[in-house]
């Protein structure tokens, strides 16, 4: 039953890297990362669903690149940031490149998922 568990979730990271390098691909976002870390067939999504995945992918950005610059503001010491079932998430490699925001919190950037999902993006870094 768990295997079965870890598949569904590795199935979801995979299913929501695909969207992001669906819609970045038809240039609804700049995310130059995404193409490692999801390099199944390519797979086109409805305009509705690139266009959701837009509006995710800005809206985090946002609240990302707001809380690290309020942090620094008010000197509140060392921001850091815990992305909980990160996925293949780019996030971080794209605060890091300055695609977005001000670089990565000073106290850090950590991403929290299933073992195996881990161990797949940790392949592929």
């Amino acid at each position: 039953l768990m295997e079965e568990h870890d598949r569904a979730v590795n199935n979801t990271a995979e299913d929501a890297a695909g969207a992001k390098k669906s819609a970045s691909e038809l240039g609804y976002f700049d995310d130059q990362f995404i193409k490692h870390f999801y390099v199944a067939k390519p797979l086109h999504r409805s305009p509705l669903i690139n266009r959701g995945y837009y509006s995710r992918v800005i809206l985090i950005r946002r609240l990302i690149t707001q809380f690290i610059s309020a942090a620094r503001a008010k000197d509140c010491g060392k921001e850091q940031i815990v992305s909980l079932g990160a996925g293949m998430d780019t996030n971080f490699f794209n605060l890091k490149s300055g695609v977005f925001g001000d670089g990565v919190p000073r106290g850090g950037y950590f991403e929290v998922d299933m073992p195996s999902v881990i161990e797949k993006k940790r392949a592929i870094i």
